[in-house]
């Protein structure tokens, strides 16, 4: 017995897959599927058509324009070429997550445009193609073949009927007898269904494969029971278990069976044409696995070397191991009987990590519910023993046998690289209400957790929900602050928030009013009722649990996100995640592109940007389709543009404006402008990051000829408080640099000494101090010799952290041996608190309490302070400092 499938149409980036692949193929049938997905997004996609769009766009008024669209119509050459760009970039999982970003939103706009200028009042959106209701089926089964109501119609009548059912059609030529309907039933489906009908009545039509871990049609079988306007269109529907009842399904019709009878977990109409839901039982084959393998041939038209991945569950028909959470309806596909532990199986499963890294696989994605730490132990284990080198992520609950450090030893060894765990909230009130943990949980666990495995390597990672019932706007406040502690304190925490929806397959459904919801209410008639999740009102607001959810990720994890992004924060993720890009992100150390900022600036390299002109309001628009910020300016910021138009120093170029508009413009003011620009992605650095001490002589060596210097070079003033604390003598001043302490320190009556790896620096204060009063040396202050108990006081200022720590710690012996009895040592430098330090392309190492109490254990100490402070002229960082200052004495 033949058959066909109708894979569906949703996004372009598909649920564990990477975007199909585009060509030039009108009909892409591939093993009895005919894939419209594919042919959808090409035709949209393609060159020509989107120059249709763009000239609908130019016909229109010209008035309240968008940003995008004004910098479409001024360069749409440059458009077309992001569009292509992004189209194959995207599927590079080697990119770099504001790259990944900057794909999506350009193919955003795109999706905007052809809302706006083709298929309104539809909404085409990139993750899920056209946005419509389809919750009640007779909406769909009423509208579907109307030409307004189902945008999909047109193209099915241009490129699906007519290879099923044109002059030359499929069905004629593979007489299939059966018809798979992947996917939802949607408008797309029931359509092409309908039409089948019409032509092919004798053809049997199933509904199969729409299940997801929280869109299920086992959900509402109690509502498809009734719904005899589905039934007329279709003639089975699986609920559970695709594959299996599939073969079971063409068996039983090959065997021209009653299929009411003999096959399983489906529904039908029996021999009385009553609508009924055969019996739910546990069909699968010991010796079958799930796992998806990214295809090699989806890149061939792409010019690039796609990271290899692979996604297994280990156990595919296994209950959750808690399945107590009263909100959760996914725990409806668990209402079959736990599988006992099967050992032929689990050896098999750990054969195929093997296999996988032999063929070139290199990330894991375990797409288990929740695998049980002990399983975690033996997947991990067996990756060790066998020399397999792959990076993997799983699913599992919190509890205390996390906390296990042999097992978080050998989670690390083997390549684990996120765990991701459900917390949902920090309150534990709300926790009690979702029955989310046992009675011993607490918040400390959860931070122990974190903790323990993020020193290790290993990202946490926490889903959560906003909006639970009996949530108060304390309680989502407790959220926030818990998932901003761990944030701020452990850089390899992350997170993402979902707002609570009403599952009809949850506890909290049937026991609503337990839950102070005060009203629920359908879609639709029941019996029409397609969807998963209900409407009902309680304390939280929609409106605002979704501006909280974009507002908190924007801020906490995409904060170079602009803020008026097509693509909010929670869609990105989830497709980010969906192609498995945060495992690679993490294992990898893939991040944005960090400004390090060390001093000369250049605009944009081939400049991805357009500039246009509004003479009504005498303003510039200027749009960056690098990272799509944009910015609007009067002509200084054109002036500033063009001012970098070369390389420059950021002060030189500034005192340069200053000069050139007769003091029009004030320090204050440009730097605030340059820090927009720099934030913004229209400035880049044009000096590597300095990775050796030959680098930062370079480095210093420039700063100090042009005198340029991005943050204030002032005499420290901490000096003048601690005086009485300093003897006087011989100060010796390790990285002295442009002497900014020398005048004060010859006014007290001392001499000083003063060692720099700048001979600019060396050269310049030779020139200026040229008395018995002051020496200079150009030397590496980690070769230099302090003479023994010689110095009252010895300076480190913003000199240490160029160090590494056991270099430091040599120099502080040094030090300590060269005061003389009462002498001093101040060491001034950037702490754990400064953003700098926080970068992973930092080469400065922060200087911490517990390092200087190490290293000068022996003095006295005055006073030490850790401080964040202001510092308008540093451009970088936010224009804030982290630093700690330290006073001991011999």
């Amino acid at each position: 017995m033949h058959y066909l499938r109708i894979a569906p149409i949703e996004g372009f980036m598909h649920e564990l897959s990477y975007p199909e692949r585009l060509d030039d193929q009108m009909v892409f049938l591939d093993n009895n599927v005919l894939d419209g997905n594919t042919i959808f997004w090409s035709e949209l996609l393609r060159t020509e058509n989107i120059k249709k769009v763009i000239k609908r766009l130019k016909q229109q008024p010209k008035k309240n324009l968008s940003p995008q669209y004004i910098a479409i119509l001024e360069n749409t050459g440059l458009f077309l070429d992001n569009v292509e760009h992004a189209i194959k970039s995207i599927c590079d999982s080697g990119n770099r997550i504001d790259e990944f970003f900057s794909c999506l939103e350009t193919l955003c706009i795109l999706c905007k445009l052809y809302t706006d200028y083709v298929f309104y009042p539809h909404k085409l959106l990139l993750q899920s193609g056209f946005a419509l209701k389809e919750y009640s089926f007779d909406i769909i089964y009423d509208e579907c073949l109307d030409y307004t109501k189902n945008p999909y119609l047109f193209f099915i009548e241009k490129y699906i009927i007519p290879v099923i059912a044109g002059p030359k059609p499929v069905i004629k030529q593979q007489n299939p007898d059966i018809l798979f309907l992947e996917g939802k039933i949607s408008f797309y489906n029931i359509a092409i269904s309908k039409i089948i009908k019409r032509h092919f009545p004798h053809i049997h039509i199933c509904v199969t494969r729409h299940s997801s871990e929280y869109y299920s049609l086992n959900k509402v079988t109690k509502y498809l029971l009734k719904n005899d306007k589905l039934f007329s269109v279709i003639d089975s529907l699986i609920l559970e278990y695709f594959a299996e009842t599939e073969e079971a399904l063409i068996n039983t019709l090959t065997a021209q069976k009653d299929i009411s009878k003999h096959v399983k977990n489906i529904l039908c109409r029996d021999i009385n044409n009553h609508i009924i839901a055969t019996s739910l039982a546990n069909v699968y084959n010991n010796d079958k696995m799930e796992i998806w393998k990214r295809s090699d041939n989806q890149y061939d038209n792409l010019k690039i070397s796609p990271i290899q991945t692979a996604d297994i569950r280990l156990e595919p028909y296994v209950k959750c191991h808690w399945n107590k959470c009263s909100f959760c309806g996914i725990n409806k596909k668990y209402s079959y009987v736990d599988n006992k532990f099967d050992s032929i199986k689990w050896k098999y499963t750990l054969h195929q990590i093997k296999q996988f890294a032999e063929n070139g696989i290199r990330f894991i994605w375990f797409i288990d519910e929740a695998i049980l730490p002990q399983k975690m132990k033996e997947i991990a284990k067996y990756i060790i023993n066998k020399n397999i080198h792959v990076f993997w992520q799983a699913r599992c609950r919190i509890s205390k046998e996390l906390l296990d450090y042999q097992l978080i030893q050998q989670l690390k060894e083997s390549g684990l690289k996120e765990l991701r765990m459900g917390l949902e909230s920090a309150s534990l009130a709300v926790l009690e209400d979702m029955n989310k943990f046992d009675k011993d949980f607490s918040l400390e666990l959860v931070e122990k957790i974190v903790c323990s495995y993020t020193n290790n390597g290993i990202s946490i990672h926490f889903p959560m929900i906003i909006g639970f019932p009996t949530e108060t706007r304390i309680d989502r406040q407790r959220t926030y602050e818990f998932l901003s502690y761990l944030k701020n304190k452990y850089d390899l925490f992350t997170f993402n928030i979902n707002i609570f929806n009403l599952d009809v397959a949850s506890e909290v459904f049937k026991k609503w009013d337990q839950f102070s919801i005060s009203q629920i209410s359908f879609p639709c008639d029941s019996s029409a009722f397609l969807g998963n999740w209900i409407d009902f009102m309680s304390f939280a607001d929609q409106t605002d649990l979704i501006r909280e959810q974009e507002q908190f990720m924007r801020e906490k994890l995409y904060p170079w996100m602009p803020k008026n992004s097509l693509l909010k924060p929670n869609i990105f993720y989830r497709l980010s995640e969906t192609i498995r890009n945060t495992l690679i992100w993490k294992a990898l150390g893939i991040s944005q592109k960090e400004c390090m900022f060390y001093g000369t600036m250049k605009l944009q390299k081939n400049s991805n940007m357009t500039i246009s002109f509004d003479r009504k309001n005498n303003t510039y628009l200027v749009y960056n389709w690098s990272n799509h910020h944009y910015m609007r300016g009067n002509q200084l910021l054109i002036n500033v543009l063009n001012e970098y138009h070369e390389s420059l120093s950021i002060m030189q170029g500034i005192d340069n404006l200053i000069k050139n508009a007769n003091n029009k413009y004030t320090e204050d003011d440009l730097i605030i402008l340059l820090k927009k620009l720099i934030a913004y992605g229209y400035l880049v650095e044009t000096v590597s990051k300095c990775e050796d001490h030959d680098c930062v002589s370079t480095l210093y060596n420039h700063l100090y000829d042009t005198e340029n210097y991005p943050y204030r070079v002032e005499p420290d003033i901490m000096l003048h408080i601690w005086k009485e604390y300093i003897p006087v003598g011989i100060v010796l001043d390790l990285g002295i640099g442009s002497g900014k302490d020398i005048d004060y320190l010859l006014s007290l009556g001392n001499k000083v000494e003063g060692v720099d790896l700048s001979k600019t620096a060396i050269n310049k204060l030779e020139q200026r101090y040229k008395n018995e009063h002051c020496s200079f040396v150009c030397e590496d202050i980690r070769d230099f010799s302090i003479a023994p108990e010689t110095y009252s006081l010895i300076i480190c200022s913003m000199t240490l952290s160029h160090l590494t720590k056991i270099e430091m710690s040599n120099l502080s012996k040094q030090i300590v041996r060269g005061l003389t009895p009462g002498g001093c040592v101040y060491i001034c430098d950037l702490s754990e608190k400064d953003p700098m330090i926080k970068m992973e392309t930092s080469h400065r190492c922060a200087i911490k309490p517990d390092d200087i109490y190490d290293w000068f254990d022996s003095l006295e100490t005055i006073v030490i302070m850790d401080s964040y402070q202001k510092e308008s002229r540093r451009i970088d960082y936010h224009g804030y400092f982290g630093i700690i200052k330290y006073l001991g004495k011999k």
